[in-house]
């Protein structure tokens, strides 16, 4: 953004994988590539490796509603896939994580998710 002939840069922010979805399923509404919908197979991930990490799969709209917690997040969209990945993704999949025990984190209003992570990483920023 330009203010004055001087450029003025947003703070940096990592995307969650609730933004991302949301921004691709804004694109395939404009452009209606039939790529995307809320019925497509994908994996969000968030800390890999970390000790709280969490791997869910599922359609678009399912993972829309989960809260991936801190950053940072991934996510994968599988196109063909081998059994052997069709059995991972059963693994990580909703049903199969709540037959685990796993717990889910939902959120109450996705809509509001983008906007709430924005702030909350602003928030962040601004007390430090």
């Amino acid at each position: 953004m330009f203010r004055r002939g001087r450029k003025i840069y947003e703070p940096p922010r990592f995307m969650t994988v609730n933004q991302a979805l949301e921004q691709l399923l804004e694109v395939e509404e404009e452009k209606k590539l039939e790529v995307l919908n809320r019925d497509t197979q994908v994996v969000g991930l968030a800390r890999v490796g970390q000790s709280g990490q969490r791997i869910v799969a599922g359609p678009v709209g399912k993972l829309l509603e989960i809260d991936f917690g801190p950053p940072l997040h991934s996510l994968v969209i599988p196109g063909e896939t081998h059994f052997l990945e069709q059995d991972m993704l059963k693994f990580y999949s909703l049903e199969a994580l709540a037959e685990r025990g796993v717990e889910i984190e939902y959120i109450a209003n996705s809509s509001d998710s983008v906007e709430e992570s924005n702030d909350s990483v602003e928030e962040s920023k601004d007390s430090t």
